[in-house]
């Protein structure tokens, strides 16, 4: 090894020697410095080097480590020494032409759990954006620099990485540490080569930074760097991830909604201070979503979380945060409870309301009827508006009934003409009228499969599907919305599909869907992915199907949306196939549940559902309790 090129004082350095060590131990050490309180940084990087958006296209993901190291003490995280509760009074957040919150507060305390609740567009997306970004100039900027943020806002970008590499190569701290575990062992043994120099030139020649050897060894001890890879590899199958593929397979030769999944299992492996999942289920099947569930219930540092299925906000989360008229409001307790909580304070509203209305009412005199007629107009606009305010009615037509099998597989086997295997082999079950299936299992096992034999789409290779002759089949499949014809109008794809229907029927009809005033009239690639997707549903119902084939109806549908379907289809005289992820509709709308098992074989479930997610999650490894480090 080259020996370092002599460092000699000259007069008058005294007084700056403190400063030079610090430049020379910051060169040692990769561009950390020691500042006048003893404290290690990053010198490069800000003091918001600790926020961090995991998942922006184009970058790896990262988490800055912010050391302390105090003199007659341990090697430790800055965190730990600081609070990390949230509080931001009296801002207003706005985007271009619009007032979201006003003179609003939050308030979120370290190791609770948030869920963000409130309407499609209102604003919750760009509130935590806000509160991740922490940008200068906004009352965000004042969340204190030592709370380390990570929000999942997109996938990672696909790259020659495997998914384990990208998790573990985003936690730079491990790196660090072992990076500076092997520069000091390095540097132990030059000493030991240059032991025949003066101890004076020594101690010139070699400024150390103020840790030694055993400061890092006992950070990596606390942080458990031995772990890190077997904890990487439990957070990745349990997103579906199968272990061959994730030490192996490149992030670019998976599609965007498992690159999503790389974020969020690098999000849960780094456990940020405040941890923030916009819609964190979208992108999951339903195993993933039990086991990120389940995850999340035992999570000890505080999450933000929006997420349209309620069953998964009400087990996670123990505080509310609703987001409406301009205001946020908190609410202690679980989803369940914050809707009691605001069935009570509408009632006390209405109640108030109707009081106010009953003293302020005056007899009207005879010459006052233009006055009347006007009052009574404003009436119906205020109807009206508060109509157009409610969520859409998802209401399915009596479909007719008849006695026999509405679809019956005989020994049907089935394989794609490129694979070697089959999918299915030798099925035999039948669906009637009053069947309410919910189909589950991991993803890629043939759910989709199945339902495409079932409508005809695709044709058994051997055996026999036999469906009755009166049968109309309403289908619903993950990428319906992305097939409408973007270039035709609400109405115009409804008169294409039923050229016999007048203008003003389908007008009526779409109506109860929501798409009201001139948005039926609008291109259909205008139209946002909820009403799109009501669309669709539109047309479904319009064919009064005996049989619903149902295929992840949720994904571009808000919660109140979603409550609304779910009463359809619980109020739907005809039969029901559901694949979803969302747990409550599979709950409130089916009464039964199909396990396609991934061996060819697709097998009733002896139970409801809750009795089927226990037994998911008896065979899911969630490693051990996770330590607040």
């Amino acid at each position: 090894m080259p020996k370092k090129e002599k460092v000699k004082r000259v007069k008058g350095e005294k007084s700056t020697k403190k400063s030079k060590e610090k430049e020379r131990a910051a060169e040692a050490t990769g561009g950390m410095v020691v500042d006048d309180n003893g404290e290690v940084k990053f010198n490069s990087r800000s003091a918001n080097a600790a926020i961090v958006s995991v998942g922006k296209q184009g970058d790896t993901p990262h988490a800055w480590p912010d050391y302390v190291f105090l003199k007659g003490t341990s090697f430790s995280s800055k965190n730990k020494d600081k609070a990390r509760d949230i509080k931001i009074d009296n801002f207003t957040l706005q985007v271009p032409g619009k007032v979201l919150l006003n003179n609003s507060t939050l308030t979120m305390g370290y190791g609770s759990k948030y869920g963000l609740v409130g309407k499609n567009g209102i604003g919750k997306s760009v509130l935590m954006c806000a509160i991740s970004g922490r940008e200068a100039g906004t009352p965000f900027a004042n969340i204190p620099a030592n709370i380390r943020i990570l929000h999942v806002q997109q996938e990672v970008p696909g790259n020659d990485l495997t998914p384990l590499d990208t998790v573990l190569q985003a936690d730079v701290e491990r790196i660090w540490l072992l990076s500076e575990e092997k520069r000091l062992l390095s540097q132990k043994d030059e000493h030991h080569e240059e032991e025949h120099e003066s101890s004076e030139e020594h101690a010139e020649e070699h400024i150390e930074p103020p840790y030694d050897i055993n400061d890092i060894y006992d950070r990596m001890k606390e942080i458990e760097v031995n772990k890190a890879e077997p904890r990487a590899l439990k957070i990745l199958k349990g997103l579906g991830f199968q272990e061959d593929e994730m030490r192996k397979k490149k992030t670019s030769e998976y599609s965007g909604g498992w690159r999503m999944r790389i974020a969020l299992a690098t999000a849960l492996y780094l456990q940020p201070d405040l941890l923030i999942l916009d819609e964190p289920t979208n992108h999951l099947d339903l195993n993933a979503v039990i086991w990120l569930e389940h995850y999340l219930m035992g999570w000890k540092k505080s999450l933000l979380l929006v997420s349209h299925d309620t069953s998964f906000l009400n087990n996670v989360c123990d505080h509310i945060v609703h987001f409406t008229n301009q205001t946020l409001t908190s609410y202690r307790g679980d989803y369940a409870s914050f809707l009691k909580a605001l069935e009570m304070k509408q009632n006390q509203e209405e109640k108030k309301k109707r009081i106010e209305k009953a003293e302020n009412q005056k007899a009207k005199k005879k010459g006052e009827e233009k006055k009347k007629e006007k009052t009574q107009l404003t009436k119906q606009e205020k109807a009206v508006k508060e109509l157009e305010g409610k969520a859409p009615v998802f209401e399915f037509p009596d479909p007719g009934d008849f006695e026999t099998c509405a679809v019956q597989f005989d020994e049907v086997s089935f394989k794609y003409d490129t694979a070697k295997t089959e999918i299915f082999r030798d099925l035999q079950f039948g669906i009637y009228m009053k069947s309410r299936i919910g189909l589950v299992g991991p993803n890629g096992t043939g759910k989709s499969t199945l339902m495409k034999l079932i409508d005809g789409e695709l044709k058994e290779t051997t055996g026999y599907v036999d469906r009755n002759r009166q049968l109309r089949i309403g289908r619903f499949h993950q990428h319906h919305v992305d097939d409408l014809p973007m270039d035709l109008s609400s109405i115009e794809y409804m008169q294409k599909s039923f050229p016999s229907a007048q203008i003003q029927e389908i007008r009526q009809f779409l109506g109860r869907f929501g798409l009201k005033g001139d948005t039926p009239k609008q291109r259909i690639e205008t139209l946002s992915g909820g009403q799109k997707s009501r669309l669709v549903f539109a047309e479904i119902c319009w064919k009064k199907p005996h049989l619903l084939l149902l295929d992840e109806p949720t994904n571009h549908l808000d919660a109140d949306s979603i409550e609304s379907l779910i009463d359809g289809l619980k109020n739907f005289g005809g039969g029901l196939l559901l694949i979803s992820h969302h747990q409550h509709m599979i709950e409130a709308a089916t009464d039964e549940i199909w396990v396609v098992k991934g061996n060819n074989t697709v097998e009733k479930f002896d139970g409801d559902f809750n009795d089927y997610k226990q037994m998911l999650l008896k065979g899911m490894d969630f490693g051990e309790e996770e330590e607040d480090k």
